[in-house]
C-alpha cells in the first residue's frame, strides 16, 4: 500500500493537467459514476468520496447543491492537498487521510462512492467488508472498475492474477456475497479510445497509474517495461484500443431480505380478502380487472406468432388478472410467479398457469430469451430494485420481445411517504414508489424502447399507467 501512496502522490504534482488529458481519451465514458449521482442522492445524505483524488467526484457531489456532508478521503496527502485548495469555501466538505480497508467514522453512510478505486485495492473484499460496516440500513455502495475486456486487444485478461487489476462481473458479484452485499444495479460500458502514436497511449497507460500497477506500483522502469510489452506495434500510427468499465451498485444483504420479508408477510395477511379489496379499488378509478385483461390480452395478440405466444405474468397474486386472460384467449401459455405462496394458494382455478414459480423477480429462474411478453400489474413498486427487476425482465424475453408494465406512478415532484403509505393501504408491504419519468428513463438504460404510455382509469395520487416496451 505504501507504494501506493507513493505513486499517487507523483501523479498529484500536475494532476488537474493529466486529468483533462485522461478525459479526453476516455471522451466521457468514465462518468458512470458521476452520472448517476442525481438519481441517488438527496438532502441530508452523508456521503464518502473513497479515492477521491483531486475532487472529481466531490466536486460532482458539490454542483448538485443539495444539503448534503461529503466526506472526501484518501491515502495520499499531496491529492488531498490539492483538493482542499480547490473546495478551502466548502463547509460541508470534511477530508480524511485514510485507505477504506481502515477508514473509521462516528457516523453512517446513506451513500459511499468508489471511482476507478478497487482496482488498486490489495484485498477488494476487505475493503467492502469495512465499507458495508459504515453503511446505513439502507445507503448504497457505487463502484466504478476497470473490466475485463478493457485493453484486451493489447493485453490479454488472466483470470487468475490481472496485472492491470481488471474485474469481471462474477467477481464483483464475489466480492459482494463475501462481503454481505448484494448488487443493486450493474452497468457495462463499453468505448473506443483513440491514440495517435504509442507514445501518445503509454502518456495515458503512466497518467491513470496503469504503468506503474502493471510494474507492481513500482515508479522505475515503469514505461520502459511497458513499451517493451507493446514492441509488436510497429509503426507511429493512429491506433484503436477497447475500453470497458463496469459500475456496480451494491446494498446490505440483509437490507434486502427485510424489504422482501416485508412482502411476503403483508401479503399473507393480505391474501384472504385481496381480490374483494383490490376489485372494489379498481372500480373507484372507473375501470375493472375486465378492462385491464383486454387491454394487455389486444397487446399479447398483436405478437406476430402462428403458435402459442409464451407469456410470463410477474405478480400473480389470487390471479385476477391471468384467470381472465385466460378465458378470453385460451391460445396463450401464460407462466406465473410471485413472492408470496399464500396469495397463489387463493387462486380459483388449476387451468390458468402453465407453471406457477414462488420466487423474487429480481432473479428470474428462466433461461435466457424465453417469453414473447412479459407483464406486471401492481406488482413493480414491491420491487427493492427497479433497475434488476428491468434488467432480468429484458434478460428472459425474445428478441422484439414485449414488455406491459401496470402500476401506480407519483406525480412529478410528489412526495409521499412510502412506508406510512404501504401500512394504510398495503398492509406494510415493502415499497418503492418512483414517478412515471423515472421509470421511463430506467427502461431506456435496460435496452427497452418505449411503445406506449397511457393513463388508465381516473387521474389520483399515485396514478395508474400502463407503460408498453419493446426490447431493442
Amino acid at each position: 500500500m505504501e507504494n501506493v501512496k507513493f505513486v499517487f502522490n507523483d501523479l498529484a504534482t500536475n494532476w488537474e493537467k493529466k486529468h483533462d488529458f485522461i478525459e479526453n481519451i476516455y471522451d466521457g465514458e468514465s462518468e458512470r459514476l458521476i452520472s448517476e449521482l442525481k438519481n441517488y442522492v438527496e438532502d441530508g445524505m452523508v456521503i464518502a468520496d473513497v479515492g477521491c483524488g483531486t475532487g472529481k467526484v466531490t466536486k460532482a457531489l458539490l454542483e448538485l447543491n443539495k444539503n448534503i456532508t461529503i466526506v472526501a478521503v484518501d491515502t495520499s496527502i499531496n491529492m488531498l492537498n490539492k483538493l482542499n485548495e480547490e473546495i478551502r469555501d466548502s463547509n460541508n466538505v470534511e477530508i480524511i487521510q485514510s485507505s477504506i480497508e481502515e477508514l473509521q467514522y462516528c457516523n453512517k453512510f446513506d451513500l459511499i462512492l468508489m471511482q476507478q478505486l478497487i482496482h488498486h485495492l490489495p484485498d477488494p473484499t476487505k475493503g467492502f467488508i469495512n465499507a458495508k460496516k459504515l453503511l446505513k440500513k439502507n445507503g448504497k455502495i457505487i463502484a466504478l472498475v476497470i473490466g475485463d475486456k478493457h485493453m484486451s486487444d493489447l493485453f490479454g485478461f488472466n483470470k487468475e492474477y490481472d496485472s492491470m487489476g481488471r474485474f469481471t462481473k462474477d467477481k464483483l458479484e464475489n466480492i459482494a456475497c463475501e462481503a454481505g452485499l448484494k448488487i443493486y444495479d450493474f452497468f457495462d460500458d463499453k468505448f473506443i479510445m483513440s491514440f495517435s502514436n504509442l507514445d501518445n497511449y503509454i502518456n495515458f497507460m503512466d497518467s491513470v497509474s496503469l504503468a506503474s500497477k502493471m510494474n507492481s506500483y513500482v515508479k522505475f522502469g515503469a514505461i520502459e517495461k511497458l513499451r517493451s510489452n507493446l514492441e509488436f506495434i510497429k509503426d507511429n500510427k493512429p491506433f484503436n484500443v477497447k475500453g470497458n468499465h463496469y459500475t456496480a451498485i451494491y446494498v446490505k444483504e440483509e437490507a434486502v431480505i427485510e424489504h422482501n420479508n416485508k412482502t411476503i408477510e403483508a401479503y399473507s395477511m393480505w391474501s384472504n380478502n385481496y381480490s374483494d379489496v383490490v376489485l372494489r379499488k379498481i372500480i373507484r378509478r372507473s375501470y375493472s380487472y375486465d378492462d385491464l385483461a383486454k387491454k394487455i390480452k389486444n397487446i399479447i395478440n398483436c405478437i406476430n406468432k402462428k403458435d402459442k405466444k409464451k407469456v410470463l405474468e410477474v405478480g400473480i397474486g389470487t390471479g385476477l388478472i391471468g384467470s381472465r386472460i385466460k378465458k378470453l384467449d385460451k391460445n396463450i401459455s401464460l407462466t406465473g410467479i410471485d413472492i408470496s405462496k399464500e396469495m397463489v394458494n387463493k387462486i380459483d382455478g388449476d387451468d390458468i398457469y402453465d407453471e406457477v414459480v414462488i420466487s423474487d423477480a429480481t432473479n428470474l429462474p428462466f433461461i435466457d430469451k424465453y417469453f414473447d411478453c412479459i407483464y406486471t400489474t401492481f406488482m413493480l413498486h414491491h420491487s427493492y430494485s427497479l433497475n434488476k427487476i428491468l434488467f432480468e425482465f429484458n434478460r428472459v424475453l425474445k428478441e422484439d420481445g414485449i414488455l406491459i408494465i401496470v402500476d401506480l406512478m407519483l406525480d412529478e415532484n410528489e412526495v409521499i411517504d412510502a412506508q406510512a403509505h404501504s401500512e394504510i393501504h398495503e398492509y406494510g408491504a415493502g415499497v418503492n414508489y418512483y414517478p412515471l419519468s423515472r421509470l421511463k428513463s430506467v427502461l431506456l438504460l435496460k435496452k427497452f424502447n418505449l411503445v406506449d404510455v397511457r393513463l388508465i382509469g381516473d387521474m389520483k395520487g399515485l396514478s395508474h399507467y400502463m407503460i408498453i416496451a419493446k426490447k431493442e
